[in-house]
């Protein structure tokens, strides 16, 4: 439903590509004091505030949107088809509306001004979105002028379609991990990993790419002595630890159709968070890069050097949306995004550019926060010999994984009192 804000007149429609978002009328809008979404909604003594359903108010070049850290920031590539498949539609409805009444004119978009946007659970995409147009009639001589209209859009969704997802293959699944040193950790992991997928009998199989260091001797006696060292295969790398160039090795000592885990030493997995990565892999469709949960300062959160990974509150950790470093795929699928930048040593930075390849090989990309994945907290070192850009990145990591704001402000609070308590 397309609404005109000025005028208070509807323009109903149908609009339905073929395999695209469906455009039909389902609702009038909040203007003119109607919305049909009273015939659906929930008492209003059982709303809650955190069941308001928020706007994001954006203008030509950029969004505001409060549910992220990054307050202002470019549209996403999805609102961008939106955003023009909208205009597009409002343009025709507008012109045929006034050929409608015989008035030779036409409008054309000049630009985007500003709008609101939101997605509704019931009702779909909703805009309100502000146009400067530029009028030309034509009777009585040509006449052209500037004019702001302001048009409310409700996009609805689409019928309702079932299918069942089915239940994966338990293939082999092969758990790639770049390790240099850090022999104690490893023995953490290395439990896990026992407790996973070999008393349970998961079909995996660690591939531990390790490079020299004063605990090689060490890790690799834990290895042998593992009472499941037939699922573990040890391949020796020479020279200065590269991530990228570790998982490269990795992925060239598997066989071609072997599904793949990207995995590191501080990570913390359970079963089903490995059902998930052979659930939402698919060969030469589908790429899985989970949003791990990322521990706090584990001193700041229980004052011990390990907290419970099933303790996922708001206090002792967040999901870190800003990481891609775990990842799933096919060795085919690798091969055919080009693969990690071996330019790339040192700190990060390897996997952002992994995964902005696999967008652009055009895979689907399944993100999604994953509760089976944790990162078990440990003191981040930024090297001084690093990138200006990946320094950045070490710094935002470090300082994100310290602790809460609740926490911060207890702490600033306390050793600040004075400072908190001056404007009361």
């Amino acid at each position: 439903m397309l609404h005109d804000m000025e005028s208070c007149t509807s323009l109903a429609f149908v609009l339905q590509p073929a395999g695209e978002l469906l455009f039909r009328y389902l609702m009038l809008s909040m203007i003119c004091n109607l919305d049909s979404s009273a015939a659906v909604s929930p008492p209003s003594n059982t709303i809650s505030r955190d069941d308001i359903n928020t706007w994001t108010f954006f203008t030509k070049k950029c969004q505001f949107d409060h549910s992220t850290f990054s307050v202002k920031r470019n549209h996403f590539i999805q609102w961008k088809v939106v955003m023009s498949r909208a205009i597009d539609f409002i343009m025709q409805q507008v012109n045929q509306e006034y050929a409608a009444h015989g008035i030779a004119t036409e409008q054309t978009l000049m630009e985007v001004v500003s709008g609101f946007r939101r997605f509704h659970p019931l009702h779909g995409i909703q805009l309100i979105i502000k146009l400067k147009l530029k009028f030309k009639r034509f009777r009585a001589g040509t006449f052209t002028a500037p004019s702001t209209r302001t048009f409310v859009l409700d996009m609805p969704l689409t019928d309702v379609v079932l299918r069942e997802l089915e239940q994966p293959a338990v293939e082999r699944l092969h758990l790639i991990l770049p390790l240099s040193g850090r022999f104690k950790t490893f023995k953490r992991f290395l439990s896990q990993f026992e407790l996973i997928c070999g008393q349970q009998n998961l079909n995996c199989e660690l591939l531990l790419i390790l490079y020299d260091s004063e605990e090689k001797a060490e890790t690799e006696a834990a290895v042998k002595a593992s009472p499941y060292s037939d699922k573990i295969r040890i391949v020796f790398e020479a020279g200065s630890f590269s991530r990228a160039k570790a998982l490269h090795k990795g992925v060239s000592e598997v066989q071609d159709g072997t599904l793949m885990l990207f995995i590191d030493v501080d990570l913390y997995f359970n079963e089903d968070a490995l059902l998930r990565v052979r659930q939402h892999t698919n060969k030469g469709r589908s790429i899985y890069f989970p949003i791990v949960f990322s521990q706090y300062d584990s001193q700041m959160v229980c004052g011990e050097d390990n907290c419970p990974v099933e303790d996922q509150s708001h206090l002792s950790g967040a999901f870190r949306f800003f990481g891609f470093g775990i990842t799933s795929m096919y060795k085919e699928d690798y091969v055919k995004s080009g693969g990690f930048d071996m330019s790339i040593t040192g700190w990060g930075k390897e996997d952002v550019d992994l995964f902005v390849k696999m967008i652009r090989a055009n895979y689907e990309v399944f993100r999604s926060a994953d509760p089976g994945f944790v990162h078990i907290y440990h003191p981040v070192i930024c090297d001084k010999s690093l990138s200006a850009e990946q320094t950045t990145m070490c710094l935002n990591s470090k300082s994100a994984s310290f602790a809460s704001k609740k926490t911060l402000v207890d702490i600033f609070a306390r050793t600040h009192w004075t400072v908190m308590t001056r404007s009361m």
